[in-house]
């Protein structure tokens, strides 16, 4: 049961507040007393419906992801409380961010969006952050406490000094504790033909997530992919399509004008009107004014044909049409009348017709054919064409926005990075997102407008897994070290706080599993992905490349032969007891 609502501009406030304080407090009481008297169910839902709950899922999920905010938070104080040493990285992780020039506003705004953000965050670590770190050093030069700056302590280093006798060598070991576990593992990859397997296996399940992602991947969205669990919304949904399979409304708007009385005209309509009805996903014939004129000329002149009248008589008829009370109560609002009354310049038809949107390639299909149908002289409209015209380039758009995002990776890490080095880390950054794309399909997250922004998203996040990695690799090439020595060191140096930033990453979504609404679990699943495998991509894969392409062996800064020998010496004993 479908009711009309004069949807007036003037009248905006007034239909907004029938629709949810009157019309879905009715519809849904009256549900629930037809239910409990008869056992039929009574479901509804307005024009407003989807937006407002929507809106109360988010609004549900609002302290969900405080407590999730406040994980992270308690996670990385507490990971740093741990640490002698913090150092800053800020190089290529803090310029991945990229502006997307691409068809879909949507895109476009949130990678303009997330650039700026990006440049105000680290405008606000080199100036407001670097700052409060310089005061915090005077603080600790001075002997005062933390949380009560004012107060100075005793001398305790003094007397700790003293007490425990610990040397300085001895407080650098306990500096250097806390990375065994990264020293075995890259020790494990210098065996033989480790790093290569490794390679060949990350590269196998590459293509093989690639592949799956490519070919069963979905795209579209679902209607309950951003309400709230048990909305009756998706209650309404659920029964339509259950009993009436996925019904909705065609609209087809004529654009030239139409006179009744003149035998061309009507020919054009008529032929509008078949085609329509020739539809393969029409349900029954098209509601029409023109349609119901015809049955009302019949009704009026004893099945006299249409087509031998005189046009004038034809005009009359369509005057008495329009004093009927079916026009009046049906058509008057999809017919725009020119002066005259004959003449009809703009008008309305309507169709009820399957609507496949569990199959997006298909409900593209059917809109294309609809506009066919519709011809020169009219369109075909319905709601669900904006969101599907976004779908029928979607693929082109996913592809031109990762390949212009891998291009802006390669740019940027170019300028720190030697050639080489910059194209293994694109590489691993294909590959994870590659892989999260057969991820995808086999959580059946389908493609879509959110999910592309997530892709690209990643991007950034996944480039935090290999720069920095890459970074701590050149910087000992640099020092003349070779490819080996270099991998275990940079891994030493960086891979704590490549895999501690995966986990506060992923902590900060964790509670987005257990979210009411599905929009919110799509995020945890992706993000899920994203940091398995960038942490596997950053830690096994990357360093695995650099040992068997020696990357950075062109660099400058090596030592010469009998430079420095001494102090290499010590170095590398240094180096080897370490290790």
């Amino acid at each position: 049961i479908v009711y009309w609502i004069q949807d007036l501009p003037s009248k905006e406030d007034e239909i907004l507040a029938y629709e949810s304080d009157e019309f879905l407090v009715i519809c849904r009481s009256e549900g629930v007393s037809i239910a409990s008297s008869t056992g039929a169910g009574v479901y509804c839902q307005a024009e407003r419906s989807y937006t407002d709950e929507s809106d109360r899922a988010i609004a549900d999920d609002q302290s969900l992801m405080m407590f999730a905010m406040i994980l992270m938070i308690g996670y990385v104080s507490v990971v740093l409380s741990r640490r002698d040493r913090v150092e800053s990285k800020v190089s290529i992780s803090e310029l991945k961010e990229r502006v997307v020039f691409i068809d879909l506003p949507a895109v476009s705004f949130f990678c303009v969006t997330a650039a700026i953000a990006v440049l105000s965050v680290f405008l606000v670590q080199v100036t407001f952050f670097a700052a409060c770190l310089g005061l915090d050093g005077r603080r600790i030069e001075a002997d005062r406490y933390d949380m009560v700056p004012c107060w100075r302590r005793e001398k305790w280093n003094e007397r700790n000094e003293e007490a425990e006798g610990i040397t300085s060598k001895e407080m650098e070991e306990m500096k250097e504790g806390g990375y065994d576990t990264c020293v075995d593992f890259t020790s494990f990859l210098l065996k033989p033909k480790v790093a290569p397997c490794l390679i060949f296996l990350f590269l196998l399940l590459g293509s093989l997530m690639g592949y799956r992602g490519i070919t069963t991947i979905g795209k579209g969205i679902k209607i309950s992919d951003f309400l709230p669990e048990g909305s009756y919304v998706s209650e309404y949904f659920e029964k339509r399509d259950l009993y009436f399979g996925e019904i909705d409304r065609i609209e087809f708007i004529t654009t030239v004008d139409v006179d009744v009385g003149v035998q061309e005209d009507r020919a054009g309509m008529d032929k509008l009107m078949a085609d329509i009805e020739a539809l393969d996903q029409t349900v029954g014939p098209p509601d029409c004014w023109y349609s119901a004129f015809l049955s009302h000329w019949s009704a009026d002149n004893s099945g006299r044909s249409i087509d031998s009248a005189p046009a004038d008589d034809v005009r009359a008829s369509f005057s008495s049409f329009r004093s009927t009370p079916l026009f009046a109560t049906r058509y008057a609002g999809s017919a725009v009348l020119l002066p005259g009354g004959g003449v009809v310049s703009t008008s309305k038809c309507g169709s009820l017709f399957y609507f496949a949107s569990h199959d997006t390639d298909a409900a593209l299909l059917d809109m294309d054919r609809a506009r066919e149908a519709a011809g020169d002289g009219a369109f075909a409209f319905n709601a669900n064409y904006l969101w599907m015209e976004r779908y029928r380039i979607i693929d082109k758009i996913t592809i031109s926005s990762l390949l212009g995002c891998m291009i802006g990776v390669f740019t940027i890490s170019c300028l720190f990075l030697d050639y080489l080095t910059a194209a293994l880390v694109v590489a691993c950054v294909v590959l994870i997102n590659v892989n999260l794309l057969g991820f995808m399909s086999f959580w059946e997250v389908r493609l879509n407008v959110a999910s592309l922004v997530i892709l690209i998203l990643s991007i950034g996040f996944s480039v935090d897994y290999s720069a920095h990695i890459a970074e701590g690799y050149l910087s000992h090439r640099h020092r003349g070290r070779g490819v080996e020595r270099a991998v275990v060191l940079g891994v030493k140096e960086m891979g704590v706080s490549v895999m501690n930033g995966g986990i506060s990453t992923l902590l900060a979504v964790l509670m987005l599993s257990v979210s009411k609404s599905e929009g919110f679990r799509v995020l945890f699943k992706m993000f899920l992905g994203m940091v398995v495998f960038g942490l596997l991509h950053g830690l096994v894969f990357l360093p695995s490349l650099f040992l068997v392409t020696k990357s950075g062996g062109g660099l400058g800064g090596q030592r010469k032969e009998g430079e420095g020998e001494g102090e290499g010496k010590e170095l590398e004993d240094a180096e080897n007891a370490a290790l």
